[in-house]
Formats: C-alpha cells, structure tokens, sequence
C-alpha cells in the first residue's frame, strides 16, 4: 500500500469511526439530547463495589447513587455501550460526583 493511499484510508476511518462506534468516539450514544436514545429508558447501568454489582439501573437512579456518595469518582461503572469504565469517564455523572 503506498503512503497516499494510507493516508487516504487513515482519514476515511476518522470520518467514518464516530459513526461507526459512537459510544467509544464520543459518547454520544449516552447523550441525553443524542436522537437515538431511548426516552423510556432501560435500566441498563451497573457500578461495582468490591466484588459486589449493583444494578441494572437508569441513569437518573445512577445520577442519584453518585449524588449520595455511592458512586464515587473511581467507582467502576458498567453500560453495555460503553464497558466498564471509572464513574469519573461518564459525562452523566460529571456534576453529581463528590
């Protein structure tokens, strides 16, 4: 492959990626205002503490949990299109953390 065509491949993928993953490209598939969310939402997020899992649950119940002081910046957090990951990566969570 030459270089102009790697180039070429390299930036139809950068093109191409948000919309083929948008969980991992930008989080847009847990945005709230993004169009393809499901108003009636499923409870879909776990967060971990020790071995334990807790959930499924919705994001307001989740948005709660962080607000209490369950959750926690360096909770493990869990939603089928993103993986496990720290509660501190959700956008959601941002402003209820402590």
């Amino acid at each position: 492959m030459s270089f102009k065509s790697a180039v070429l491949v390299a930036a139809a993928l950068a093109i191409a990626a948000p919309t083929l993953v948008p969980a991992f490209a930008t989080g847009s598939r847990l945005n709230p205002d993004h169009p393809r969310r499901n108003k009636a939402e499923e409870p879909l997020w776990r967060y971990q503490v020790g071995k334990e899992q807790i959930g499924p649950m919705t994001t307001d119940e989740l948005i709660k949990a962080a607000e209490d002081g369950d959750v926690k910046a360096d909770t493990q957090v869990y939603h089928p299109d993103a993986g496990w990951r720290l509660a501190s990566a959700v956008p959601e969570l941002k402003g209820a953390l402590r």
